[in-house]
């Protein structure tokens, strides 16, 4: 990159996290790799470690959410079974509640809830609303960019305009709530439509608008090393399903997103954008495996990342002797080739007020090179009074 003379960027309070989607990407390593700071007497120091925490692993919360949602989840009907009628749901236990109302008449669902959307989400809608299935679909694979709106309010709108086609809309919200009273701001907006093709067999689009504050894609930064200042991430996807018969189904998405931002003051990135991102995955699931009201399913996911694009940086790496500061403009391709894989099979039953289920699941960060990343196992027992 060029060298340039220029006054000193602040760097006091600065830092940047990791996030799941940039898999084995050293992008930011290799952008700040010989980065010199200078302290209040004007001495240099290289920086060797910008990061403020490592990615952890989001494959336990994720096994206990698919677990949480089915077992735990309840319904109170309210004004009898005919139309229009108000359902009240519940989903989660002590720590991760989701309370959900929803008002359907014969052609329209209005629904909105509040506390943990990715449990709520992760159990199959007793309704079948499209809207269900686009922050089902949020979730799976989200990693990191799904954290900031695992406690949130959200709202959703089902609408039937013929007999077999549908139109939906998603929004969801995470900000000053007790629960998330540190997290970052984070809003998404998903709209989409479905259409039942024959018995048994749907297709959906959708697409989406998520916008953050403090973090882009799950990356938290601050100071100098601030990746924008909002970020905005645009999400297009395709998604399925298929019942085979009465025991079995089929379910299936494919995403794709591009993120920009907009300038950070002071910050020593310029304003990401175009970063091109992906994930897809499948679902299939049987009723009635070992007795009756059990269920089986196995999951096979690819989960987001950044397949292309770059950051670009301006970093100090050194000084003149009367002194000026030497910046260096690099630009770092932040995408990955690792292909990464997650594969779950879980197990789950209730029985009136009582359901137990586990999950196993196994993280391979690329399945083209040999060793396994992750295993998680998970277990969850609910009993309600």
């Amino acid at each position: 990159g060029s060298s340039v003379n220029s006054g000193l960027v602040a760097t006091g309070n600065s830092g940047i996290s990791r996030s799941s989607i940039v898999g084995s990407s050293r992008a930011m390593d290799r952008a700040l790799d010989g980065m010199v700071i200078f302290d209040g007497y004007q001495r240099g120091f290289v920086v060797v470690n910008p990061y403020t925490d490592e990615a952890e692993s989001t494959l336990v919360e994720s096994a206990l959410a698919g677990l949480r949602g089915p077992l735990s989840f309840t319904t109170s009907q309210m004004g009898g079974n005919g139309s229009p009628r108000l359902t009240m749901f519940e989903a989660g236990g002590t720590d991760n509640t989701a309370r959900v109302l929803a008002y359907a008449d014969d052609d329209r669902q209005i629904t909105a809830g509040l506390g943990a959307a990715n449990v709520f989400f992760a159990q199959a809608d007793p309704s079948d609303a499209y809207s269900h299935t686009l922050g089902a679909n949020y979730f799976q694979g989200a990693g990191d960019v799904g954290s900031s709106l695992e406690e949130a309010m959200f709202a959703a709108v089902d609408h039937k305009l013929a007999p077999n086609i549908s139109l939906s809309a998603l929004y969801m919200h995470a900000a000053d709530m007790p629960e998330t009273a540190d997290a970052n701001a984070a809003d998404l907006i998903s709209v989409g439509t479905r259409m039942d093709v024959v018995d048994g067999f749907s297709v959906g689009m959708s697409y989406g608008l998520l916008r953050e504050e403090g973090e882009l894609l799950g990356m938290e930064s601050s100071g100098a090393f601030r990746l924008g200042d909002v970020g905005l991430t645009q999400l297009g996807g395709i998604n399925f399903t298929y019942r085979l018969d009465e025991r079995t189904s089929l379910s299936g998405f494919a995403e794709a997103t591009m993120t920009s931002a907009s300038q950070a003051p002071d910050s020593l990135f310029a304003a990401p954008s175009d970063w091109l991102g992906s994930r897809m995955g499948m679902k299939i699931s049987h009723q009635g495996v070992l007795q009756t009201g059990d269920v089986v399913s196995l999951s096979v996911i690819k989960p987001l990342q950044i397949d292309d694009g770059d950051i670009v940086a301006r970093v100090a790496v050194g000084r003149e002797l009367d002194g000026t500061v030497n910046y260096e403009t690099r630009s770092i391709a932040m995408g990955t080739s690792d292909v990464p894989l997650d594969v779950g099979l879980a197990y789950s039953k209730s029985v009136g007020a009582f359901g137990y289920g586990a999950s196993v699941w196994l993280r391979d960060q690329d399945v083209r090179s040999v060793g396994l990343g992750e295993v998680a196992i998970a277990a969850a027992m609910n009993w309600r009074f």
